[in-house]
């Protein structure tokens, strides 16, 4: 069995919120956020590259880490795939995911047959939201050159979470994705085990 472990920093991750009162406005620099509350939804998205993991391969596990901020309240969602691969960091809104380029559904475009749900903790800053991320990894290996976009958005009313996105100060905040993986035939993973945390 192998196992990748993913952290990127500001400059090498992927991860915005999408905020339906000011849907025109980029969020991609700061946090990364859900909340239910009617007509002031947030959702987030995000991308990780898990492509160095063998073609082939059978994805174990594979756990979304997120830290929580101040101020987070016990709410539930749901983690899907974003179907949308043009998207950019630094230009994607509630409304449009590239300048120019409008979502097909505002808020963000998603598979909804590839969805797990999770309820997070709630209780603020040093809380760590566990979702599981399993069968997005392995239909991103398979079929999505192991790009693997989530979107991030909530199954109830009125409650919010805000979580630390890539570009937090402090490194062990950051969004982490763990994927426990075995290889085609069942053998050791090649080389060990593979680390990025950057």
């Amino acid at each position: 069995m192998g196992q990748l472990t993913l952290q990127p920093d500001a400059a090498a991750g992927k991860d915005a919120y999408l905020n339906e009162p000011t849907p025109d406005t980029n969020y991609g620099g700061g946090s990364v956020q859900m909340k239910g509350i009617v007509n002031s939804k947030r959702h987030s998205i995000l991308e990780f590259d898990i492509s160095s993991i063998p073609a082939g391969a059978t994805i174990d596990s594979a756990t979304l880490f997120l830290s929580e901020q101040g101020g987070a309240q016990l709410t539930t969602g749901e983690l899907v795939r974003m179907t949308q691969a043009g998207w950019v960091e630094l230009e994607a809104t509630w409304n449009q995911y590239a300048n120019g380029s409008n979502w097909t559904t505002s808020g963000g475009d998603a598979d909804t047959t590839q969805r797990t749900t999770f309820t997070t903790i709630g209780n603020g800053e040093g809380s760590v939201d566990a979702l599981d991320a399993q069968p997005h990894c392995q239909d991103a290996l398979d079929n999505r050159s192991g790009l693997v976009r989530l979107l991030i958005r909530p199954t109830e009313t009125g409650w919010s979470v805000g979580w630390h996105s890539s570009d937090s100060t402090t490194a062990s905040k950051r969004p982490k994705l763990v994927v426990n993986y075995t290889p085609s035939g069942g053998g050791g993973a090649a080389g060990g085990d593979v680390a990025f945390i950057a």
